[in-house]
């Protein structure tokens, strides 16, 4: 049911970033700290945290919106269960052969977005005049995570593009009080600093690869695996075969 399903994204993608908001700040809480110690002034932190935090989530709500329009091609094909199966099979198997899928990564085409994403943020960190928050937290969203692929897989898997896209709004939301708090005060990057959260994450990827293969197979534990509707063209009153 749409209520439902809405309902699991909200509440599953909001779980993802509240684990993985930890990460998120060893990751993007140095970028953070540079844009609130040059751009954000006294009285301004509430008001820079709010738009960074909004402009992460609309990148994000983005992404999931258009993946969701994908996976809904995926479900008019009745092949969605093949397609979770598959996608947890490669997010498990990047944690368990880390090193040849970092191999891969690093032969992939296209890898130069990352670093004009990467220069167009230390534009908007360093540029003169007004800042930017909401325009920083949006190229803050494309920057390339592995937190954010493993929601991404999750959310093309969803139910509903409505459900997609709120999985990543909510996902976004999660991971924001903790890089929220870095427009406060900057004693956060000592304390911060010493640790490495990327640990945490192959544990996170595998629990929701696990999930995704789980609910592929069609077994029918609610919440877990539930049974995947065939698609028809009918609204109501058809049986499948």
């Amino acid at each position: 049911m749409p209520a439902d399903s809405l309902l699991l994204a909200l509440g599953s993608g909001l779980l993802l970033g509240l684990a993985g908001s930890l990460h998120c700040v060893g990751m993007c809480g140095p970028l953070v700290l540079g844009f609130s110690a040059r751009n954000t002034q006294k009285g301004q932190g509430l008001s820079h945290s709010i738009y960074y935090s909004l402009g992460r989530i609309f990148t994000y709500s983005l992404m999931g919106l258009v993946l969701g329009y994908f996976g809904a091609g995926i479900r008019l094909t009745g092949y969605q269960g093949i397609v979770s199966v598959i996608i947890g099979s490669v997010l498990l198997l990047s944690v368990l052969l880390p090193a040849a899928f970092k191999a891969r990564a690093s032969s992939v085409p296209g890898v130069w977005v990352y670093t004009k994403l990467k220069a167009s943020l230390s534009g908007v960190i360093l540029k003169e005049g007004k800042p930017r928050p909401f325009m920083f937290g949006m190229l803050n969203g494309f920057l390339p995570c592995g937190l954010v692929y493993t929601a991404l897989a999750a959310s093309l898997v969803s139910e509903t593009v409505l459900a997609s896209a709120t999985f990543m709004a909510a996902f976004g939301t999660g991971t924001s009080p903790l890089l929220s708090a870095f427009f406060f005060t900057q004693s956060l990057a000592r304390v911060f600093g010493r640790f490495s959260f990327s640990k945490a994450i192959p544990y996170i990827t595998v629990f929701i690869s696990i999930l995704m293969i789980l609910r592929g197979l069609d077994l029918g534990i609610p919440m877990i695996s539930p049974h995947i509707e065939p698609f028809s063209g009918q609204s109501s009153g058809c049986c499948p075969h």
